[in-house]
């Protein structure tokens, strides 16, 4: 976790501006290399079914006890494992966040970002100065197998955390049977949504890229009768029409809002009368959370300055919607994750 503050430290370095605050920063980055570090040397598996002591825990990860337990020192002070005696075990969020069992784990973001902080994001002064994009992510992750692959588990983690409540805020009609998922990808949204609506059949419509991992899981769920996959650019190709409801769950703020525009009126023309299209997304807007608030800000950052995206309020979606004919415009708060829905209607 970020370098952690006692009430004191708070008072000095942030109320009363009594020390570099900043440096905090400095720190955090070294932080998030020594996660890394612990990650790739199977640390936190390790400790995952019993404490070890020094000697067991090198041995074990093939490291020098000198420079393990300086690196321990470190995870400790972070809150990422606990030294009881002679003895190190993992903290309750390491167990629960950062090994790999857990299906929520997010263990598989911090290798990916390892990689994408190297290669990518130095460069976040040349989109700004530009005003567009440094690269295309999709560009480069389809040259960075390794990395796609941690991807593609980071956003089923993340995904896994969402589905619950999210499906449990979409309503379908009675009537709805045929269903588009547009830049579904892992196609777990969609597996959640046939498992709520029996009568429904789904078709992902995503990047070639995406096949393999959706197909696993759609096999993996035997729903493979009722959920296909079919590869291809969405802005571009035919998208195939009378969908009683179609999918745009976590996609506009990869585009810009011209191509946002577009791409809401192109699935208004495939709707059936009275289909729905349904939004998920991080919106822009004031948070009450301060974490939640810079999470918002930093993502829609590297939004634009790897896809030319960004997040976007309430109301310029709402915008899009009304532009393009859609009616019966509302939105839903989803609390545990802090993502938003909306949902529209043809006429």
């Amino acid at each position: 976790m970020p370098v952690p503050l006692n009430p004191l430290e708070r008072l000095l370095l942030i109320s009363l501006n009594q020390g570099p605050a900043p440096l905090l920063d400095i720190m955090g980055g070294f932080s998030f290399h020594v996660i890394v570090a612990a990650l790739r040397l199977d640390l936190f598996e390790e400790l995952h079914s019993q404490p070890l002591n020094i000697s067991d825990l090198a041995a074990a990860t093939h490291c020098s006890e000198k420079g393990l337990a300086i690196l321990l020192d470190v995870l400790e002070s972070l809150g990422y494992v606990k030294k009881r005696g002679e003895r190190y075990a993992n903290s309750a969020m390491t167990e629960r966040w950062m090994t790999r069992e857990p299906p929520t784990s997010v263990h598989s973001g911090f290798p990916f970002y390892s990689q994408t902080m190297s290669d990518l994001f130095p460069y976040v002064q040349e989109s700004i100065k530009a005003g567009t994009p440094y690269c295309n992510f999709y560009d480069w992750i389809s040259d960075h197998p390794e990395a796609a692959q941690m991807y593609q588990r980071f956003m089923m983690a993340i995904a896994r955390m969402t589905t619950p409540e999210l499906s449990r805020r979409i309503r379908l009609k009675q009537s709805c049977r045929k269903v588009l998922d547009v830049g579904g990808g892992h196609g777990l949204y969609s597996i959640a949504l046939c498992q709520k609506y029996d009568s429904i059949s789904v078709t992902i419509f995503d990047s070639p890229y995406a096949s393999e991992i959706a197909e696993q899981n759609v096999k993996a769920a035997r729903l493979e009768d009722r959920i296909t996959f079919l590869a291809g650019d969405y802005f571009t190709d035919d998208l195939g029409a009378d969908y009683d409801a179609v999918l745009l769950l976590n996609v506009v703020h990869e585009h810009t809002d011209s191509d946002d525009r577009k791409l809401i009126g192109k699935i208004s023309d495939s709707l059936a009368d009275g289909g729905s299209i349904i939004i998920l997304d991080i919106l822009r807007e004031k948070k009450v959370l301060k974490s939640a608030q810079l999470i918002t800000r930093i993502y829609s950052l590297l939004f634009f300055h790897t896809l030319g995206g960004q997040t976007y309020s309430y109301d310029e979606i709402a915008g899009w919607l009304s532009s393009c004919g859609l009616s019966g415009i509302r939105r839903a708060v989803l609390h545990r994750s802090g993502l938003s829905l909306i949902s529209a209607e043809a006429r």
